[in-house]
């Protein structure tokens, strides 16, 4: 019995009992705990746990199946009118050669295991799922370093990348803008927008994996070429038609991805990392809008799920304003913090909201505004309004001038999501408490 089968009547009533025990029980999880229960009870479970870890290329997993099979070979398929003679039987095979074979099918495992998984690209036009890569301080015992400076990784500790030395605690980190400032993408491009490199890595890279994709090490896609402008130029040449609009956009763009594939994140050892690797290109010319760019990405760990953003507002503001376009990444990150500013909805188990309390959302100084919405290296003499400017009307983000942190008495702007009605309610409140004790 598989666990796709139907729950027998015996079941049906063991779940309705439970129901109403605890009525706010999610009938959808206890049909699934079942389902894994049945799994676990099923003679047979032992052995296809055994196979399955042999398919991923335990050494002693295959040795204890090539010994299964050796010892039980499986029946020959033969037909009522079959008149051939019985197969000779198996050579016996010697516990040497066993552990051979074995050894060479854990090589081939693992050599499947590390080639890219195709997959298909995200599709969905209206919102994307930004990767929410959590960092945190370091720790004595992760000796070999910490990944991107601190991100908080799910996979097996042989995924590690030692990339970002750490950085004072109090620096608010946005790990995709580290990781496109270190890969060698410019800070600022000729025009108002931000650089094409840049919004490749995150446009053309990241945001083109799906989030349940985001977890393995790398993936290999497919875009067209009229995918890829419509991301990185959204408005461009469209009145003057489809042909028009590859011609004048798509010589830069086959330029951007060349240099893209020899970027690379050094890492704190010496080592190098390469976020985006060109595999295919259409032919030489100019491509069809159907033509395919085929792309190997490499996630960076524990990037599967985070904050929405609004796509087209995203890729809009990609060639009108760089600052605000660092700016939006910047702040949907930052405020994505499960536990504090993510909190589960009363009486559900699997909704989550933002949290109603102000305090629980980042303050950032003017020193933290400019830098993440123009880079560490920005040396340019900036006004406060200039600064300020680059996250003003920012979709989904409100920065709201005078706030004090209370951990720290940072005083400076405290990043809010426009969804959070009740936080945002709640420091109007404040405000105007605040103003009629002062006798404004």
């Amino acid at each position: 019995m598989s666990e796709c089968d139907p729950l027998t009547e015996d079941e049906r009533q063991e779940i309705e009992r439970h129901l109403q025990r605890d009525p706010d029980a999610d009938r959808a999880l206890l049909k699934d705990a079942i389902r894994r229960r049945r799994g676990r009870d099923h003679p047979e479970a032992e052995r296809i746990r055994e196979d399955q870890r042999a398919a991923l290329g335990e050494p002693e997993a295959i040795k204890a199946k090539l010994q299964r099979l050796r010892d039980n070979p499986p029946p020959a398929p033969t037909r009522p009118d079959d008149d051939r003679p019985e197969p000779e039987p198996p050579p016996v095979t010697s516990p040497a050669e066993l552990e051979q074979a074995a050894t060479v099918l854990a090589h081939v495992a693992s050599r499947q295991r590390a080639a890219p998984l195709t997959v298909e690209p995200e599709t969905r036009a209206d919102r994307r799922i930004l990767p929410a890569l959590q960092v945190v301080g370091p720790a004595p015992e992760r000796e070999r370093g910490i990944l991107f400076g601190g991100l908080v990784d799910d996979r097996p500790r042989t995924a590690d990348l030692t990339l970002f030395p750490a950085m004072e605690p109090e620096r608010h980190r946005v790990p995709i803008l580290e990781i496109v400032d270190a890969a060698g993408a410019p800070l600022r491009s000729r025009g108002r927008g931000a650089p094409i490199e840049a919004r490749l890595l995150v446009r053309g890279g990241l945001l083109m994996i799906r989030p349940e994709d985001r977890g393995h090490p790398i993936v290999r896609i497919a875009v067209t070429v009229g995918e890829l402008l419509d991301g990185l130029y959204p408005t461009a040449g469209r009145a003057r038609g489809e042909w028009r609009r590859i011609a004048e956009n798509w010589p830069k763009t086959e330029a951007a991805l060349r240099r893209v594939h020899n970027y690379t994140v050094t890492s704190t050892t010496g080592g190098r990392w390469f976020p985006m690797t060109l595999r295919e290109l259409p032919a030489l010319g100019l491509p069809a809008a159907d033509d395919l760019v085929v792309l190997d990405l490499a996630p960076p760990p524990g990037a599967k799920t985070g904050p929405s953003i609004d796509l087209p507002a995203l890729d809009d503001m990609g060639v009108t304003s760089g600052p605000r376009w660092r700016a939006y990444i910047a702040g949907r990150s930052l405020l994505w913090l499960p536990g504090k500013t993510r909190r589960p909805v009363p009486r559900t188990r699997s909704r989550f909201g933002w949290s109603a309390d102000p305090e629980d959302y980042p303050v950032l100084t003017l020193a933290d505004l400019r830098r993440l919405a123009f880079g560490d290296s920005d040396a340019k003499n900036r006004t406060r309004a200039s600064i300020v400017a680059a996250w003003e009307d920012l979709p989904d983000v409100l920065a709201v001038p005078h706030q004090i942190d209370p951990r720290t008495g940072i005083r400076g702007y405290r990043l809010l999501p426009i969804e959070a009605e009740q936080a945002i309610q709640r420091l109007r409140d404040r405000a105007v408490f605040q103003r009629r004790n002062r006798g404004v």
